[in-house]
């Protein structure tokens, strides 16, 4: 087998292996909601920035998180994201901007969860 800075023979195989995409521990403590709740927490933070967020962490306790780790360390993560989007939506909306992204992407995880369900159930 080839070591580090040498071409692999001919004949030999490389493996490579491709990750998932980088995702934040805020972005990994999303729980995967079912899609009719993934879309009250998207229209939750149309009008009221993060409110929808705040949903999604209450929600956390009931739903698994997209990345393993606690139910409670996700309600702590989401609640953090939710007062920063408060905080952030004076200084240009960026928290607005914020939440609607973390709206969609909630709705986008939902998709995986009836994906991987099967039953076709929304």
């Amino acid at each position: 087998m080839a070591t580090a800075g040498e071409e692999p023979l001919t004949g030999e195989q490389t493996e490579v292996t491709v990750g998932p995409l980088y995702q934040s521990r805020f972005r990994a403590a999303l729980p995967i909601l079912p899609r009719g709740l993934a879309m009250v927490c998207l229209l939750l933070n149309l009008i009221p920035s993060g409110w929808g967020t705040l949903a999604a962490a209450l929600f956390a306790c009931c739903f698994p998180p997209s990345a393993e780790m606690s139910k409670g360390r996700a309600v702590c993560l989401n609640l953090c994201v939710f007062s920063l989007q408060l905080l952030t939506t004076p200084l240009l909306l960026m928290g607005y901007v914020w939440s609607l992204m973390w709206g969609c992407a909630l709705l986008a995880l939902s998709a995986t969860r009836n994906d991987d369900d099967g039953d076709g159930d929304v």
